[in-house]
């Protein structure tokens, strides 16, 4: 009988040969079939669902262009023995990585990127529409702006302007994007954005901006104006001090102090032998008429002698007044050439950057790229398709194993607690 054997299957009143004892893997891979096939709608419609979600967004979304410039920082130079021309004595150091992100903080400047997209503003440039966030946050801007106190007429030409200026630089700030490459000097600006051209001109004209403003920050450059006052100010000082000299000569009566004090303290010196001679002899002489004589003439050298003594006292006042003015006017010559040489040499260096751009260089301007990087139908498609498949087939299990149907005589089994008899197809 039939029944002495409770896990006979029974299709059409024949037994089936694969009643026998299968293999370890054989009902795990006949059950994944099973559950594959039997929710094939459920994965083929997820996959088609999200390739069409794909196409949607693709198509209703707008282009990306991935545009990108290099710059490349060169070699710092350091003069060397008064060499500030890059001649074969100057010394070069390779930039460091401060020295890479401080250019790049440069680059990614706040100031900066406003300026450029100012210039792009004022040229009429940047005539996309804003997205849909931009345009939200600039409603809800306006909704709390008309709902505070203030006048109406605030809102300006000017403030308008300043307004679309804010929300641009806020677009490109977010769109602009710079790293330095590894192991390299180079530093890699990169702009995604809807436009190509807009995109392009923005990184050619930020660079030439970058260029000129480190230019700016590097150079020391000598204005005119201070040039010549500073010069003006060496010449009256030079005069002023050779009017005192002359002052000072003309005041003491002398031509040159050093000559006449000279001069002087020898004189000095032969009036005070002469008198002591005429001392000397007045002692030894006896005759009223030589003595009277010799007395006359020790007073006349005496009132020379005295003087002369003024003379030189006044003289030596001169001298270091002379001396005093001469060194000021020393000073302010070697103060004069200091500042002529540091202008020349700074004048050679400045020359010899604007041949180098200081120590940048922009190695590879901004080009547009054949195709944007957004959408990619080659990735976008299988990609899609393959993240279709993998939810349709996580979504049949979960039906699987969530559902109430009995699928298996296994499962009738377990949920009645009986044997199974026979498990009779129908046949349709």
């Amino acid at each position: 009988m039939i029944a002495e054997d409770p896990f006979v299957t029974k299709v059409h009143g024949s037994i089936p040969s694969d009643h026998a004892e299968p293999g370890v893997h054989e009902p795990f891979v006949k059950e994944t079939f099973r559950i594959l096939f039997s929710h094939i709608r459920v994965i083929v419609g997820m996959a088609i669902g999200f390739i069409a979600v794909a196409l949607a967004i693709a198509a209703l979304a707008d282009e990306v262009w991935e545009v990108d410039a290099k710059v490349v920082v060169l070699s710092k130079r350091l003069s060397q023995l008064g060499d500030s021309t890059g001649g074969p004595m100057a010394r070069y150091f390779p930039p460091d990585l401060q020295d890479l992100e401080t250019e790049r903080n440069i680059l990614m400047a706040s100031g900066l990127l406003g300026a450029t997209v100012t210039e792009l503003y004022d040229a009429g440039l940047l005539t996309e529409k804003a997205s849909a966030a931009a345009l939200w946050m600039q409603e809800l801007k306006h909704s709390l702006r008309a709902m505070l106190p203030v006048d109406s007429d605030v809102e300006g030409p000017a403030a308008q302007r300043k307004a679309e200026l804010e929300q641009w630089i806020e677009v490109f700030r977010d769109a602009v994007q710079s790293q330095i490459l590894p192991g390299s000097n180079i530093i890699q600006l990169t702009i995604q954005y809807s436009n190509p051209n807009t995109a392009q001109e923005f990184l050619n004209r930020h660079l030439a901006n970058y260029l000129e403003l480190r230019r700016q920050l590097l150079l020391e450059k000598i204005d005119p104006n201070s040039a010549q006052q500073r010069t003006a100010w060496f010449e009256a000082r030079f005069s002023r001090l050779e009017s005192e000299k002359l002052a000072v000569l003309a005041r003491y009566g002398s031509s040159d102090v050093d000559r006449e004090l000279t001069f002087s303290l020898d004189q000095l010196f032969d009036e005070k032998q002469t008198r002591n001679r005429l001392e000397s002899a007045l002692l030894e002489t006896t005759r009223s008429d030589d003595v009277e004589t010799m007395r006359r003439q020790i007073s006349l050298h005496e009132s020379r002698i005295e003087n002369l003594e003024k003379r030189i006292a006044e003289l030596n006042v001169a001298e270091t007044r002379l001396i005093r003015l001469d060194t000021e006017i020393e000073a302010t010559r070697e103060a004069y050439m200091a500042y002529v040489r540091h202008s020349e040499e700074a004048q050679s260096l400045a020359a010899a950057e604007r041949e180098n751009f200081a120590n940048v260089k922009a190695v590879e301007p901004a080009v547009i790229p054949p195709k944007p990087v957004f959408p990619q139908w080659s990735m976008l498609l299988p990609v899609a398709g393959i993240t279709g498949l993998l939810l349709g087939v996580l979504s049949a299990y979960l039906l699987e194993f969530t559902g109430q149907t009995v699928a298996t005589k296994e499962q009738l089994a377990r949920l009645l607690g009986l044997p199974v008899i026979a498990v009779i197809d129908d046949a349709r």
